[in-house]
């Protein structure tokens, strides 16, 4: 068993009954930027096990442990300093899609239960799938998780930007951009009726 299998296994399927909705929206042999609301540490781990050829942009404190920095960089995990302008990380994004032909996938609002601390989210998802020229997938994650409960992971259709190369540096724009993306994440909630 791969740690993709394992992680189903024992996140999905043992400890969480996660249960993923909305697959028929997205055409999987296309790439995509995915963007989804941040809840817990296992985040990631969940969507991982759901998508292939996936490449995540993680915080860059998960990678001080030289081992567990190895494991996350076997899985196509990679970091991004958090508050800073790490055009270097962005463009290693950027090529994960269009040189090594996979999906990304990021947290914009960066922390988890953003939307809690009134925390916004960081425009960088919509600057990376502009410049690769890929559409955005919403997905939301259930927004209260307890163990042995179910988790519901929602795809959304994916969205066409407003922003292409011409008017990328328009920094109104991208966070207009993200706002509307974020909005359209936290629509497809549980608590939304769903």
């Amino acid at each position: 068993m791969d740690l993709r299998g394992l992680l189903d296994f024992v996140l999905c399927k043992t400890f969480f009954r996660v249960k993923f909705e909305g697959r028929e929206n997205v055409d999987f042999s296309k790439r995509y930027v995915f963007v989804a609301n941040h809840v817990s540490a296992i985040d990631a781990m969940l969507i991982y096990t759901d998508i292939q050829d996936l490449g995540i942009m993680a915080k860059a404190e998960l990678f001080k442990n030289k081992l567990f920095a190895k494991v996350l960089s076997s899985q196509g995990v990679f970091p991004i300093e958090r508050g800073k302008k790490d055009f270097g990380h962005v463009y290693h994004a950027v090529k994960i899609i269009t040189k090594h032909d996979k999906n990304l996938l990021i947290f914009p609002e960066g922390t988890r239960k953003a939307k809690n601390k009134g925390v916004k989210a960081k425009h960088g998802a919509v600057y990376i799938a502009a410049t690769a020229d890929v559409q955005i997938v919403p997905m939301h994650i259930t927004e209260k998780i307890k163990l042995f409960r179910k988790i519901r992971i929602v795809y959304g259709k994916p969205i066409d930007l407003k922003v292409d190369k011409e008017n990328i540096k328009d920094k109104k724009l991208l966070a207009e951009e993200t706002e509307r993306i974020m909005d359209i994440v936290y629509s497809m909630g549980d608590e939304n009726g769903r």
